[in-house]
């Protein structure tokens, strides 16, 4: 929501779609929701509306009982969450995208990475093909919060923020390593989603393994960040702008989907996008970029073998 907020106040007060202004689009668990949403031409208010209007039945309200059961089953349906992205994507596929897009992702079945990318080099002959909301289900199937996302091809995915929480560093290596384009060149926006200041207190660092059972994801997740922002300023220096919000521990906890927490969060992205607007401006939103062409354009027979194939 944070996210959201920030890229439609962004767009708000330029006049202008960010799908426009950027040649490559990475995105990770809710970021690939964004990412698909930005990179198949809604409009970033639109994508803010997704969470506003969704959030609530995604993350429904639970219990005790159902925290609880959260030890032992997912907290969450992702069924649920297919029917809201269905919502907004329908039958649009990966390839559909306006800009280059690469969307991380865990293949649980072969034990390894998977990024979906849309058909900007020649080896990325299949992925393009793919439902977005296929694609954004296996990239947000949280493990403890839903279910391993299964395609219909039979593979079997999990949140791509098991290996790429931040994906910044993905997204440099991307543009230069496979589209070929100089470091030198490269300017980067990286949106986070609040963050808080992080401490290991003395009792943590003698706790044993019920007391770091909820810790160790933190802690993982917070260091994934930081070292992949670490490489990212050592790529591309002064041209990453990164953009995340610091608030108190615990503020918020990644499925309160409350109305009031929604706000919150979307008024804190609102403040961060105009205190960033003149930076953001200069670097970004000077000049459009060239229009994407696909490598493999998307034809009707793509969409129906990927619908056929229940790949929602």
């Amino acid at each position: 929501m944070f996210s959201a907020s920030f890229l439609a106040e962004v767009e708000a007060i330029s006049g202008k779609q960010l799908v426009d202004h950027f040649d490559l689009i990475a995105g990770t668990s809710t970021g690939a929701i964004i990412a698909l949403g930005i990179g198949l031409g809604l409009s970033a208010v639109e994508v803010k509306n997704f969470y506003l209007e969704h959030g609530p039945t995604i993350f429904p309200i639970t219990g005790i009982s159902s925290r609880f059961r959260g030890w032992i089953r997912p907290k969450h349906s992702l069924d649920t969450l297919a029917s809201a992205l269905t919502s907004v994507f329908g039958e649009r596929t990966l390839g559909e995208a306006l800009t280059r897009l690469a969307i991380c992702a865990y293949d649980a079945n072969l034990g390894n990475v998977h990024i979906f990318k849309t058909a900007h080099h020649p080896r990325l002959a299949k992925d393009y093909r793919q439902l977005a909301r296929d694609v954004a289900l296996a990239s947000a199937a949280a493990p403890t919060f839903f279910p391993a996302h299964t395609s219909g091809s039979g593979q079997v995915f999990v949140d791509g923020g098991v290996w790429a929480n931040c994906p910044v560093a993905l997204a440099i290596i991307e543009a230069h390593v496979v589209l070929e384009q100089p470091l030198a060149d490269l300017r980067v926006l990286s949106v986070g989603t609040t963050q808080g200041p992080y401490s290991l207190g003395s009792w943590k660092r003698l706790g044993g393994g019920l007391l770091w059972a909820k810790e160790a994801a933190m802690l993982l997740h917070r260091a994934q960040q930081d070292g992949a922002l670490a490489a990212a300023r050592l790529m591309v220096e002064d041209r990453l702008v990164r953009v995340s919000t610091t608030v108190r521990p615990g503020r918020f906890t990644l499925d309160d989907a409350s109305s009031q927490t929604l706000r919150d969060l979307e008024g804190l992205g609102v403040a961060e996008a105009r205190r960033a607007m003149p930076r953001i401006t200069d670097l970004f939103l000077t000049q459009t970029v060239p229009t994407f062409v696909p490598i493999y354009p998307v034809t009707a027979d793509h969409v129906r073998d990927a619908t056929s194939r229940g790949e929602a």
